[in-house]
């Protein structure tokens, strides 16, 4: 059975970034956008291997935020779990991820929560987005 994913594209100085959307932590990175495409194709499969086979919820959406103590902008991943809750995740900020009842209640926590995980990091890679890109895995 095949299945389709997508694809959060980042780019650092050094490499491109897939961070799959529904799998949170199942990301890959690689020198060239070809080279991301394969390399996280096997990712997937062996994300989905250790999930069950199923992602954790249903893809929402990216959103650019600003947070108001920042010069720089993130890239979100919003997807709505299982429960009806709307989680959302910073690829660019690992393990930075919070959820809510609403969209508006889940930014509001994100922005605050940002604050706190770029405030605890020591190295912070500088990404910047790319695009969203449909993955098909067998």
């Amino acid at each position: 059975m095949t299945k389709k994913l997508f694809v959060l594209i980042e780019k650092s100085k050094k490499y491109y970034i897939g961070t799959v959307a529904g799998l949170p932590g199942c990301r890959n990175r690689a020198k060239t956008h070809k080279e991301l495409l394969r390399n996280i194709r096997k990712t997937i499969k062996r994300c989905l291997k250790v999930e069950g086979g199923t992602p954790y919820g249903e893809f929402v959406g990216v959103r650019i935020l600003n947070p108001q103590n920042f010069r720089k902008t993130f890239i979100v991943l919003i997807e709505k779990g299982e429960t009806g809750a709307y989680v959302g995740y910073v690829p660019s900020l690992s393990g930075c991820f919070t959820q809510a009842g609403t969209l508006e209640k889940l930014v509001k926590n994100l922005e605050e929560l940002i604050e706190i995980c770029f405030g605890l990091k020591k190295t912070f890679e500088e990404t910047k987005f790319v695009g969203m890109q449909m993955v098909e895995v067998k």
